[in-house]
């Protein structure tokens, strides 16, 4: 068996009066949170951080770490098909900006724990919203 490609990412969970930002993919129309792959020449902060700018146009103050899993991208459509990545979701606080979404989303939300469910999210990151407002 041949080790696989294994790719390390984050994800903003940005809290700005008691609402997370979700953002929708323009690709696959799943909603995500602002985040991405690490570079590895970028500690994770200032990876984060350049993610969330890319993406929104936020500035955002880093958290720690509440939630690991692992995906593997199915969606065909998806730039990142067929890659595994170990995701890290870290607890953020908007800073200043307004949302202004880069060409990789289509839409944003600010969601609470009673109305992110109605919106079409991964399993897995239905899993990491429930931990972030249930803290289990």
């Amino acid at each position: 068996m041949t080790d696989a490609l294994v790719y390390v990412g984050q994800k903003a969970f940005i809290e700005n009066r008691g609402k997370i930002l979700a953002i929708q993919d323009s690709a696959t129309d799943l909603w995500d949170f602002p985040g991405g792959k690490i570079k590895w020449d970028e500690s994770l902060e200032e990876s984060l951080k350049r993610e969330v700018r890319e993406e929104t146009e936020l500035d955002i103050k880093i958290g720690k770490p509440f939630h690991i899993w692992k995906y593997k991208v199915v969606e065909k459509n998806s730039r990142s098909f067929g890659k595994r990545i170990i995701l890290i979701g870290i607890k953020c606080e908007y800073v200043s900006g307004t949302v202004r979404l880069s060409d990789e989303h289509s839409n944003y939300e600010w969601v609470t724990n009673k109305d992110f469910g109605k919106a079409k999210y991964s399993r897995e990151w239905l899993d990491a919203l429930n931990k972030y407002f249930t803290g289990s």
